[in-house]
């Protein structure tokens, strides 16, 4: 795992503290009891369930939490904007995702390299927002590829440290993956903000 001042420094927008302990705790035990889906892919005409590619349960939760969380979030359109220099349009719904023992996302963009790709939905997506809601997993680590413009290092991922409440963000075109989790249980939220 590497230290958050390099991400900072690698361009990765970073927040820490962004949602308090407490929050990050209830939120856990609510997506534990909540009902819960496969994730899904993003296709060329529809979003699809391919657990060769994604392993990991979206879990339906609504309440206090889960709209304090979207709005905290919705709120950081103009901080980002300027951190990316973009314009910045409205952001998903929050997925919540549980990732179990073997679960995992393969390196991936979550916007289109090229148009035709993905449906519209992901075609237009520019930040990618990632909330981690504990630690005390062990694997799971959310790798980012492609931080440094070198030939020769341009393949190697940076794992981000996992912390109850850390928010970051990064370009929806860059590469990451969630490696597979070998112990626990790892929650996240994620969202992305449309150009």
């Amino acid at each position: 795992m590497h230290s958050l001042s390099l991400f900072r420094g690698l361009g990765v927008f970073v927040r820490e503290e962004f949602l308090a302990q407490t929050v990050c705790r209830a939120l856990c035990t609510q997506m534990r009891a909540a009902t819960a889906r496969p994730a899904e892919v993003l296709g060329t005409s529809s979003a699809v369930v391919d657990r060769v590619i994604r392993r990991t349960s979206d879990a339906q939760i609504d309440g206090a939490a889960a709209d304090d969380a979207h709005a905290r979030i919705e709120a950081l359109s103009l901080p980002l904007a300027s951190h990316f220099r973009i314009d910045l349009g409205a952001c998903e719904d929050i997925s919540f995702l549980v990732y179990g023992v073997g679960d995992f996302y393969r390196p991936h963009r979550d916007r289109a390299a090229r148009a035709g790709d993905f449906v519209e939905d992901a075609r237009s997506r520019r930040v990618s927002v990632v909330l981690f809601l504990n630690d005390g997993f062990s694997g799971g680590a959310l790798t980012l590829y492609g931080l440094v413009d070198d030939p020769k290092t341009r393949a190697h991922g940076f794992a981000i440290p996992p912390a109850p409440g850390l928010l970051i963000a990064f370009a929806s075109d860059l590469v990451h993956e969630v490696t597979p989790v070998t112990a626990g249980e790892r929650f996240t939220a994620v969202s992305w903000f449309h150009g």
